[in-house]
């Protein structure tokens, strides 16, 4: 597993080039647009219109991957690249802590949505990443509850946490092989 993470903090955008080792500024990136079809759906679509032999590039994680996104499509490359956005706005990691919730714009407060879906692996299997950017941030900075204790973040129970469902989810995204970037 060590082999398929690249852990990294900062802006994903500037890793982008230096991950993706082929660009050569030739050839437009083929990008399916950001998606709030099914995910599976999306998936099965962006697989079938994929040329042969294309780079496949799939975005997961909350509204930073989501902005992230479109950035793809930009991106010129000697190898043709799809890119896939499954990610979940304001959707919050570890998905283990409950009691999260968000105050939308309009004043309602509703349960924060999981990063860490049941669909994923499906997702997996049907696009066949060969990179799979992870970028989750933290805007509430708060933590929740976690086997009935409030956690904050960077405390060693929370930490604990995070570290274990961040090993599972690199497993789950690079079971088949995909190289897996992280920034948070």
């Amino acid at each position: 597993m060590i082999g398929t993470l690249i852990a990294v903090g900062g802006v994903t955008a500037a890793l982008v080039p230096l991950v993706l080792t082929d660009i050569r500024g030739s050839r437009p990136a083929l990008a399916t647009q950001p998606t709030r079809v099914n995910p599976l759906t999306a998936a099965a679509i962006a697989d079938r219109s994929a040329p042969p032999g294309a780079l496949r590039v799939l975005l997961v994680g909350n509204s930073v991957a989501h902005e992230l996104a479109p950035g793809f499509k930009a991106l010129r490359t000697e190898r043709s690249l799809v890119a896939l956005d499954v990610s979940i706005e304001g959707c919050g990691f570890p998905p283990e802590l409950t009691d999260v919730n968000l105050r939308l714009p309009t004043g309602d407060v509703m349960p924060q949505p999981l990063c860490d879906p049941d669909w994923e692996d499906i997702v997996i299997a049907r696009f066949h990443p060969d990179l799979v950017f992870w970028i989750v941030s933290d805007p509430l900075g708060k933590g929740g509850t976690y086997r009935g204790q409030h956690v904050r973040p960077c405390s060693a129970p929370y930490d604990s946490l995070y570290r274990q469902r961040l090993t599972t989810e690199v497993a789950t995204l690079g079971a088949r092989g995909a190289k897996v970037v992280i920034s948070t």
